[in-house]
C-alpha cells in the first residue's frame, strides 16, 4: 500500500489480524480491565481517610480434611493436613499440634483420620463451651517445655469429666498467668490461634482419634495468600492479584478467602466485588 507524503511515497505494510493477534488483544483487554478495577478501588479509598473497621477472620474449609499425627518435642505432636482445598487459611502441610482430649489417644502415623476444622474464636455446638480463650492465651505466652504447656492446656480443656491437675510447677505458673491475664484474650494479626480438629466419626469404645488443635498465625485483613498458598504475614501484590483475578465471581468456585466483606461490614456476601478489592487495596503494605 502506497501513501503520498510531502515529496515522497511511503509504503505502509497491511495489518493482518490473525487468530493469535486477536487472542493477544483479548488477553490484553482482560489485563487492562483488572488494572482498571484495582485502580478504581484504590482511588475510592484515597478519597476516604478512614480505614474500614473490619475484624480479621479465619477462613476454613467446610468439608473434612485428612490429618496425620507424628510425635514431636516442640509440641505435643505434629499434625499433617492433607486434602485441603485451595483458598483457605490452612494448606497441606505440617502444623504444631496439641492434645485437648484426654479421653482418647490418637494413633500416630501412618494412620490417617478425617476431621472437620473449626476456628477456636467461634466454635460450634458443644465445642463452644470449652475455654478456648485460655488455650489461645497460653499458645501466645508459652513458658517451659512442650510438656509444661500441654499440662496447662489440659487444665482448661480436656473433655474428661474429672478434669486435670498439672504436676509441674512451670505448668501451674502458666495456668496462674492465664487466670490472671487471659480473660477476654483474642489473638491479633501475627499471633498464634488454635484451629480445632474435630473427628468426623464418633470414636468407638476404645478410640484411636481425638479432638486436637493445630497452631497457626492469625492473618491480617487483606492477607489472603503467600508463596505456598497460605497467608504470609503481609498484604502485597499476591493478595491484590488474587482478589482482582476473581473479581465478579461467586464463592464457590472463587476462593472463599477473597470474599472479605459485603454490604454489612465484615460479613462475606458470597461474591467478589469492589468492596473486597477495595479492602485489600486499603491494607496494602500491612504486615503482621
Amino acid at each position: 500500500m502506497l501513501f503520498q507524503g510531502k515529496g515522497s511515497l511511503m509504503r505502509i505494510k497491511p495489518v493482518i489480524l490473525t487468530d493469535l493477534t486477536l487472542r493477544q488483544s483479548s488477553e490484553t483487554k482482560k489485563i487492562l480491565a483488572v488494572c482498571f478495577v484495582v485502580l478504581m478501588a484504590i482511588s475510592s479509598i484515597l478519597v476516604s481517610p478512614a480505614r474500614a473497621a473490619v475484624p480479621a477472620t479465619l477462613v476454613l474449609p467446610s468439608i473434612p480434611v485428612t490429618i496425620e499425627a507424628f510425635d514431636d518435642t516442640g509440641s505435643y505432636f505434629n499434625i499433617s493436613l492433607s486434602n485441603v482445598p485451595s483458598g483457605y487459611n490452612v494448606v497441606n502441610r505440617v502444623y504444631p499440634g496439641w492434645c485437648v482430649d484426654r479421653t482418647a489417644e490418637m494413633t500416630r502415623s501412618p494412620a490417617f483420620h478425617q476431621a472437620t476444622l473449626y476456628s477456636s474464636l467461634n466454635p460450634p455446638g458443644e465445642l463452644a463451651i470449652q475455654n478456648w480463650t485460655m488455650v489461645n492465651y497460653i499458645l501466645n505466652h508459652k513458658q517451659g517445655n512442650a510438656s509444661n504447656i500441654q499440662e496447662a492446656l489440659w487444665y482448661f480443656v480436656n473433655f474428661h469429666p474429672d478434669g486435670y491437675s498439672p504436676t509441674s510447677e512451670v505448668a501451674w505458673a502458666i495456668v496462674n498467668d492465664a487466670k490472671a491475664n487471659g480473660t477476654g484474650f483474642v489473638p491479633g494479626p501475627g499471633q498464634a490461634v488454635s484451629i480445632i480438629c474435630s473427628p468426623v466419626i464418633t470414636p468407638p469404645p476404645v478410640p484411636d482419634v481425638q479432638v486436637t488443635v493445630i497452631e497457626i498465625r492469625m492473618p491480617s485483613i487483606g492477607d489472603l495468600t503467600g508463596p505456598n498458598g497460605e497467608p504470609d504475614g503481609k498484604v502485597d501484590m499476591r493478595d491484590v492479584g488474587l482478589v482482582a483475578k476473581n473479581f465478579g465471581r461467586t464463592v464457590p468456585p472463587a476462593p472463599a478467602c477473597c470474599d472479605i466483606t459485603g454490604s454489612t461490614v465484615g460479613v462475606p456476601d458470597g461474591k467478589i466485588d469492589m468492596r473486597d478489592i477495595g479492602l485489600v487495596a486499603l491494607h496494602f503494605g500491612d504486615t503482621a
